[in-house]
């Protein structure tokens, strides 16, 4: 197997060439959102977030990706469900002037060299990273709640949660076919025909899940469906 230099093209939402070592380097990235920031403290991993326990996705994934999992929360207070839900009117991530409750976003990564093997041009061994970044709101005093609404709380917060780890599916679904793809590519001709291939296959995928997110949050009314209503 020979390496080329890089000679990649841009994914969906951002991408990158890495000149410094030779390979294609690549990434697309998915966000979903739910109704009604970021963290005043500095990205957490997820065994370290305050508020679950890591997640075990809900079927197997392909073992070569390498996922990252992290948690950019912001702080609420308050001893009332509205003054809760005033917070998080008002802090939760924005887009396009609306503010959210929370906010999960998946960026899936793409790597290979050239296999010039038998005069054709493959990809070499394939590497695809995911990092998931959960944004949600952190209620600073729970402890001290009363204790049905303490009890509202953590049923709104699963529901929450159990929506944006739909969105988090996506992101592990894009990543698992994109290494699958990339790694069964036929050779081309030339090394830049097979990278053109290599980045519009990945690229065709990941923009698929983009729009999943969006029909996923259209269909559960952004988590509403899901019970992720407060109060």
């Amino acid at each position: 197997m020979s390496v080329a230099p890089p000679n990649g093209q841009g994914g969906l939402a951002a991408a990158f060439l890495l000149l410094a070592a030779p390979v294609v380097v690549a990434a697309a990235v998915g966000v979903g959102y739910v109704v009604v920031t970021r963290s005043r403290d500095s990205k957490r991993s997820e065994a370290n977030a305050p508020l679950f326990a890591p997640r075990t996705p809900s079927r197997n994934h392909d073992p070569r990706v390498r996922v990252t999992v992290l948690h950019d929360d912001y702080e609420i207070a308050g001893g009332s469900a509205a003054a809760l839900r005033q917070q998080m009117n008002q802090d939760g991530p924005a887009e396009q002037g609306r503010h959210y409750d929370a906010h999960t976003d998946w960026n899936v990564k793409w790597a290979y060299p050239f296999d010039r093997s038998n005069g054709r041009c493959a990809t070499g061994p394939v590497t695809v990273t995911l990092t998931i970044t959960y944004r949600l709101p952190v209620w600073d005093g729970e402890s001290g709640a009363p204790p049905d609404l303490l009890e509202k709380w953590h049923t709104y917060m699963q529901a929450l949660r159990t929506h944006e780890d739909g969105h988090a599916e996506h992101g592990r679904d894009a990543a698992d076919e994109v290494i699958a793809a990339l790694s069964g590519l036929p050779p081309a001709d030339a090394c830049p025909a097979m990278d053109s291939a290599a980045n519009s296959t990945a690229r065709a995928i990941t923009d698929r899940y983009a729009a999943e997110d969006v029909t996923y949050d259209r269909d559960t009314n952004h988590g509403a469906t899901q019970g992720a209503r407060f109060p």
